[in-house]
């Protein structure tokens, strides 16, 4: 845990897997961060329907090939589990990537709504105060 989201963003680049994990991948990276976007997208999409147009969740479709999924949640639609089942994707080809998920009262990306950010990876997961206070009210 992080006090501030100020401090979630300084710290993440050194809390993801070094690039040249992906630069290994070649190529292939694309690929396997196509699969995740629709394995993200498989789980969420039933729950809180498509997010393009959608005004409570957005799916960062960017390509950056750092091996980071960013997600955006309005506050009253993120949900506990998210965080366990998201992190459950994160195996095999997969377990090398990490998941941000940035929570708002507003997903306009308005720095005064914003709750805080956690991102998960496969053998950690890291989140802002205000992040873990949400979460354990909410379990």
């Amino acid at each position: 845990m992080v006090a501030t989201d100020k401090e979630f963003w300084k710290k993440l680049s050194g809390f993801c897997a070094p690039g040249a994990v992906f630069d290994a991948q070649g190529d292939g990276h694309g690929n396997i961060d196509l699969r995740l976007v629709e394995h993200i997208e498989s789980y969420l999409t039933p729950i809180l329907g498509a997010w393009e147009g959608s005004d409570i969740w957005w799916h960062q479709m960017d390509f950056y090939g750092d091996g980071i999924r960013s997600l955006t949640f309005r506050t009253s639609v993120f949900q506990p589990r998210f965080v366990v089942e998201l992190h459950g994707l994160l195996k095999g080809e997969y377990s090398d990537f990490c998941i941000v998920c940035q929570i708002h009262e507003s997903i306009s990306g308005d720095e005064d709504t914003k709750l805080g950010s956690i991102a998960i990876r496969a053998e950690k997961i890291m989140a802002s105060r205000p992040v873990v206070k949400f979460l354990a009210e909410h379990a």
